[in-house]
């Protein structure tokens, strides 16, 4: 094979493994920052619900980036507020996610001191109608400064069938105060090996260029 040609393929290999690095770091959160709003009216977040009644709603009061987040009340009964993430290939077809690690996110903060608070983080791993699993985090409480974002984040490898996470965000307090949540992120964590190969493939092609200048 001509060097030409092998440059080409190599190119190509490289092409390839960039595109599923960048489709493995792709976001599938839909409307992850609020900031469109749902056929209902202003208050309601395209692609969010709540599993019982009112239990948040969008608000331009604060925000973590853009101009809107998701207000979730104190509800005294932990309702969240929820999409469901559908995990695809790029042509929009579910997939088994089984095996893949994940990096679940979201920002929150509270504004108000003279109540508890408990900001909750909750992924749930979903295949075929039946719940496989969950994995959750309490990342925002009463030592953390008012007025400040937070992130909670949550690393998990998805259970085999997984095709859909449940993401929830949960006002976990019982006093009348409200959380705010921002800036959602689902996301698969490309494998290490990923990397190195397009690493050792971009020295490659650079030698090369180096080695054809001189000649």
């Amino acid at each position: 094979m001509k060097m030409g040609s092998l440059q080409k393929s190599f190119g190509l290999m490289l092409a390839v493994l960039a595109a599923f690095a960048f489709s493995a770091s792709a976001n599938f959160i839909m409307n992850p920052g609020f900031e469109t709003e749902d056929k209902n009216g202003v208050d309601d977040a395209k692609y969010w619900f709540d599993d019982d009644g009112i239990k948040g709603q969008r608000t331009d009061s604060v925000s973590m980036t853009g101009d809107w987040a998701m207000e979730v009340f104190d509800s005294g009964t932990w309702i969240p507020v929820s999409q469901w993430v559908d995990i695809t290939d790029g042509e929009g077809n579910l997939i088994d996610a089984g095996g893949m690690e994940f990096e679940i996110s979201a920002w929150a903060l509270y504004t108000d001191p003279d109540f508890s608070r408990t900001g909750i983080l909750k992924a749930e791993f979903w295949g075929s109608g039946s719940k496989l699993g969950q994995e959750d985090t309490w990342f925002l409480n009463n030592n953390d400064p008012i007025d400040t974002w937070k992130q909670g984040v949550i690393n998990a490898t998805a259970p085999s069938g997984t095709n859909k996470i449940k993401l929830q965000f949960m006002n976990g307090t019982s006093g009348s105060g409200s959380i705010y949540f921002d800036d959602g992120n689902v996301s698969v964590v490309p494998e290490p090996a990923t990397f190195a190969v397009l690493g050792i493939g971009a020295l490659f092609m650079r030698r090369k260029k180096q080695n054809y200048q001189i000649r």
